[in-house]
């Protein structure tokens, strides 16, 4: 019995004991938890820690101001301007139309380099200008001289006009038209004076024969001849005129051309002819052929008319502008 009591008293006292013992592991097991937390949050934190960070960016570079640019273009253009003008007055006109496109090409809007590079191409053109010029001078008074030598007063006569024409101070033309006009007028006052004696022995009374008992039809005797012209021309446009002594008895404009379309046609070479009558007696033929932008070719021809002849008149123009004339 004694043993009864002390069993049942000695059974409660141990339970309290064993939930003790629960406790204490159930905040072992809660302060594990919390550690090994705290140790993956510091891993993450020190992982972060040693990652390289990305640089700030740097400031960007600033462009160069607008201002400075247009004023550096001003320079450059300036330079060229003054290359160009410079240039320009020694006479190098192509060395100052380059220095003007480099002032162009710097400065597009320019007003200057405008009026500089129209004063350069107006130069340019006057030169080729005046050289055409001279050219065109030389060759009219080689044929003014040619013409004087051989004593054709009237081919004299239009070459050194043709070269007045293009240089009016041109002082050996002046000269020989001048003496052209004086020998040509000297020749005519000695045919005219001819002519006068020619009428005056005409004039005189002459005794005529004894009339026959049978007469005899005389023949009317011929006054005039005929004159065939045919002109070849090679050059396709210009004027071929003729004068017979002081009359003029043949000015025809001539433009040879074939079309080869619609609106479009090709120079070609082409003939003129044409009849004409002469007067019997000695007659001065004067042909002239005109082209364009060449002086005026003229060709003298004296010939003998006979009365009821037949003549013809054979004039060329080469393709080079010589003309070449012949009467038989």
């Amino acid at each position: 019995a004694g043993s009864g009591p002390a069993g049942r008293a000695a059974g409660p006292v141990a339970a309290p004991k064993g939930r003790r013992g629960g406790h204490q592991g159930l905040w072992w097991a809660i302060g594990g938890a919390a550690l090994l937390l705290l140790g993956v949050g510091t891993f993450f934190a020190i992982s972060a820690s040693r990652e390289p960070s990305t640089p700030a960016p740097g400031p960007a570079p600033r462009p160069a101001p607008a201002s400075s640019i247009e004023q550096q273009s001003r320079i450059v253009a300036a330079t060229a301007l003054a290359e160009a003008r410079s240039r320009y007055a020694e006479g190098d006109l192509e060395a100052a139309l380059a220095a003007v496109a480099q002032a162009e090409l710097a400065e597009p809007e320019s007003l200057d380099a405008k009026v500089l590079r129209e004063a350069i191409e107006k130069s340019r053109r006057d030169l080729a200008a005046d050289a055409e010029r001279e050219v065109q001078v030389t060759e009219g008074l080689a044929a003014a001289r040619a013409a004087s030598a051989r004593k054709a007063w009237d081919e004299t006569i239009a070459a050194g006009r043709g070269v007045l024409a293009l240089d009016p101070q041109q002082e050996e033309a002046r000269r020989l038209v001048s003496e052209a006009q004086r020998e040509l007028r000297r020749e005519r006052e000695q045919r005219a004076a001819e002519e006068a004696a020619r009428q005056a022995a005409a004039a005189r009374p002459v005794t005529p024969p004894p009339a026959s008992p049978h007469p005899v039809p005389v023949a009317p005797v011929a006054t005039d001849a005929g004159l065939r012209i045919a002109f070849v021309s090679d050059q396709s446009e210009g004027v071929l005129t003729l004068y017979a002594g002081e009359r003029q008895i043949l000015r025809e404009p001539f433009k040879f051309v074939r079309k080869t379309g619609f609106l479009r046609s090709e120079k070609i070479s082409g003939t003129i002819e044409a009849e004409r009558r002469l007067p019997a007696g000695p007659v001065t033929l004067r042909v002239y052929v005109s082209l364009p932008g060449k002086p005026t070719k003229s060709i003298v021809l004296e010939q003998e008319i006979t009365g009821g002849g037949k003549y013809q008149l054979d004039v060329r123009t080469d393709a080079a502008g010589r003309t070449t004339a012949e009467l038989r």
